[in-house]
């Protein structure tokens, strides 16, 4: 800008630092994470960037780290912080693949359907999210919430019987 200060641009935030934009892009990954777990299970691919539905293999090898492992080993330790570890280790698998010679890091989760006293997948123990469509929206709380856990806990019927 005109004061020499250099922003990076994704979407349509600026961040003054590359930190924010992996802190940024982090957030989003969990809660596309916790929306997934919240709702039908799914997959979310991190090193491809999609812009006007063209996706471009970028790789996660930008994201410094020394090895794929090492990246993993972060996710995981994010996940198991800020989601919870029973998550990390029943409901969620992270593998490293390489496509069009980049690594990407592809994160399988599967539905998380509470029971007895169980909330859903919260993110920092307080933001609950569910996936719309291609969105991740969030559930507000009060009767929404309420509302969403009720139907959550529908849910159990319905998977056993089609099991």
């Amino acid at each position: 800008d005109d004061n020499d200060q250099t922003y990076y641009n994704l979407d349509t935030k600026k961040f003054k630092s590359l930190k924010e934009v992996y802190k940024y892009i982090e957030r989003q990954s969990l809660k596309t994470i916790v929306g997934f777990l919240n709702t039908k299970g799914g997959t979310l691919v991190i090193g491809v960037n999609e812009k006007d539905n063209i996706k471009k293999v970028v790789g996660i090898e930008r994201d410094n780290y020394k090895s794929s492992e090492q990246y993993e080993r972060h996710l995981i330790q994010q996940i198991s912080n800020r989601i919870g570890t029973k998550f990390a280790s029943d409901f969620i698998s992270i593998k490293t693949n390489i496509v069009q010679g980049n690594s990407v890091c592809i994160i399988d989760c599967e539905p998380y359907i509470p029971s007895g006293t169980q909330i859903p997948a919260l993110l920092d123990d307080e933001k609950c999210y569910r996936r719309t469509g291609p969105r991740t929206d969030e559930v507000k709380q009060g009767r929404p919430f309420a509302k969403f856990v009720a139907e959550r806990k529908g849910d159990i019927g319905t998977l056993s019987r089609n099991n």
